[in-house]
């Protein structure tokens, strides 16, 4: 249960690490000293003999990859700040890092989705409940007018990171259908979606379109 209890809560750390920057500006490394922490794991499991052939065939990409850019950036002189190019490398990789390490996790993530989703559910109430009293009064949640309203931003510093936080709470909210449609499920992805069209950003009204034309074609034959 602790397992999974903090792998749901890393996942939140992640989600919120956009509005967590502009208050703690070190907060901007955590994917990367998780990368590293990942990378210092895989070697540990190398050293004991527990890699397949999936992780050899990924860890040898990524060194290969990593050896092409080195060169191709010693030979243009384009960065030659150390530190930036170790940045640049773990960043390439961090996502690919991310699911080895989730890969070879011995837990249930059908649990550690539906804590998750419960959470981004309460999360989506609180949106919801900031952005209609935003209607009425400024509480400092919406910024930049576009189409003559105000844009909804909630907590993060400016609309468009609020519209990148809806990449990873409307697919954790699908996911947990996974384990029952209900009609509280339902109305919180609908009002997520809503939600995120009221950041006002392109992005958004593009998603939500795709994803309004996806459930229609996958419930068009009656509840799934």
């Amino acid at each position: 249960a602790a397992v999974i209890l903090g792998l749901a809560g890393l996942v939140w750390l992640f989600a919120l690490q956009r509005a967590i920057i502009p208050r703690f500006g070190a907060a901007g490394y955590l994917d990367e000293l998780f990368a590293i922490c990942v990378v210092g794991i895989a070697l540990v499991r190398l050293i004991l003999g527990r890699w397949d052939k999936l992780d050899t065939f990924v860890y040898l990409s990524m060194l290969l990859l990593t050896i092409i850019g080195l060169v191709s950036n010693t030979c243009s002189g384009l960065l030659d700040n150390k530190f930036a190019i170790v940045i640049d490398i773990i960043s390439t990789f961090k996502v690919i890092l991310a699911f080895l390490w989730v890969k070879d996790i011995e837990c249930d993530r059908d649990r550690v989705i539906r804590i998750a989703a419960r959470i981004g559910r309460a999360v989506v109430v609180v949106m919801a409940v900031c952005m209609a009293v935003s209607l009425f009064k400024d509480i400092g949640m919406t910024s930049n007018p576009r189409y003559g309203m105000q844009s909804f931003r909630f907590v993060f510093n400016n609309a468009g990171n609020c519209s990148k936080f809806f990449y990873f709470l409307v697919p954790l909210l699908l996911a947990d259908l996974k384990s029952g449609i209900t009609q509280w499920k339902k109305a919180t992805l609908v009002l997520a979606c809503i939600l995120w069209l009221l950041t006002l950003r392109s992005r958004a009204f593009s998603f939500v379109a795709l994803l309004a034309v996806f459930a229609f074609w996958y419930f068009r034959g009656g509840e799934k």
